[in-house]
């Protein structure tokens, strides 16, 4: 029995597969099945290559659509346009015809048409150009003179205020530098005008000289300090007084300073102001407050011999000066006579040449 069930295995192993399959369709089948592999694994191979050109043309073909949409849309836009401007013509066309069928227009004169051209008027349009420019410009500076009511130069202050006038003082450019000197040679024709008068005075007493003037800042102080310097410079024993609070002065053994209020309410003398230094100099510079704006002390007034009044050279004359001025001459017998400050160069240099000629 054990030998015919051993033969029977061995039979049955020759004949079937250990999962059960019978060995004799298992070689057809791994053929079969090892061509529809290869098969399937070919047609792969097409479809990727398909695929790959497919994607080429795509990746070509895109741009290309885009491209045709752009075109498309500017011919869209043209034609709009070209629309829009023959409907225009259109109407232009049909306004036209209405206004030739509507309007009965005849030529009364035909045109002149000259064998030679005419000549241009350019020669005319400068000459009236220039004409035109020079009257502006010459009116222009009429009207600024006639409107311009400042004391400006000598004349015009001499006219205006009735007063004489002594000398002035340029207006400096700190711009400029004054290379003719007129400033300069200003201060030495009013400093000689001023000393010559003190040498002429013959009393023992010093030669006392006021400096006034309507308003602050007017030239006061420049005055008396270049009178004062002018003195020293040749010898002549001078004195200025200052009212309190002066600026840019220098303190000197020739300068005081002095309170305008006090003298005013105690009503002091030279001497008694200048501390009897006044006996020991033989001129005596005196600058008083401006008269329209603070008080002064007029007990001082009667001693002083000639009366400076500075006036700025940009300011009109106005009626309130011309009651200060009465009011000084009011107290005094001293003359009165006008210093004007701040002159413009061209205004100042015909009473300077004059002066010095």
């Amino acid at each position: 029995m054990l030998a015919i069930r051993t033969t029977l295995n061995d039979h049955y192993a020759q004949l079937s597969s250990v999962d059960g399959i019978p060995s004799k369709g298992l070689l057809d089948e791994w053929v079969k099945n090892m061509l529809e592999a290869t098969e399937n694994k070919v047609k792969l191979e097409v479809m990727g290559r398909r695929k790959g050109e497919f994607m080429a043309e795509y990746h070509k073909m895109a741009p290309l659509g885009a491209m045709l949409k752009r075109i498309e849309r500017e011919i869209d836009l043209t034609q709009k346009t070209y629309f829009a401007l023959l409907t225009s013509l259109n109407d232009s066309k049909a306004s036209q015809q209405n206004n030739e069928l509507t309007t009965n227009l005849k030529i009364v004169a035909p045109p002149f048409l000259p064998s030679q051209a005419r000549g241009g008027k350019r020669l005319v349009l400068v000459a009236g150009g220039a004409f035109g420019g020079f009257f502006f410009v010459a009116a222009t500076l009429l009207g600024m003179g006639l409107l311009d009511k400042s004391l400006r130069m000598p004349s015009v202050a001499q006219q205006q205020t009735g007063l004489p006038v002594l000398g002035l003082l340029p207006a400096i450019d700190p711009k400029k530098y004054d290379t003719n000197g007129y400033h300069q040679r200003s201060v030495e024709h009013l400093a000689r005008q001023v000393l010559r008068r003190v040498s002429a005075d013959a009393t023992a007493r010093p030669y006392v000289v006021g400096v006034v003037s309507p308003l602050r800042q007017e030239g006061k102080t420049t005055l008396v300090q270049a009178l004062a310097q002018r003195g020293n410079d040749i010898g002549l024993p001078t004195l200025a007084l200052y009212p309190a609070g002066s600026t840019g002065i220098s303190a000197s053994a020739d300068a005081m300073f002095y309170d305008a209020d006090a003298a005013t309410r105690h009503r002091t003398t030279l001497d008694e102001l200048t501390r009897h230094r006044a006996a020991q100099a033989r001129l005596v510079l005196i600058e008083l407050p401006a008269l329209l704006e603070a008080t002064y002390p007029v007990t001082l007034l009667p001693q002083l011999q000639p009366v400076l009044l500075t006036l700025r050279a940009s300011r009109a004359w106005q009626p309130t000066d011309q009651q200060a001025v009465a009011d000084i001459r009011a107290a005094t017998a001293a003359p009165v006579e006008i210093v004007l400050c701040g002159v413009a160069r061209y205004d100042s240099t015909a009473l300077i040449i004059s002066a010095t000629g």
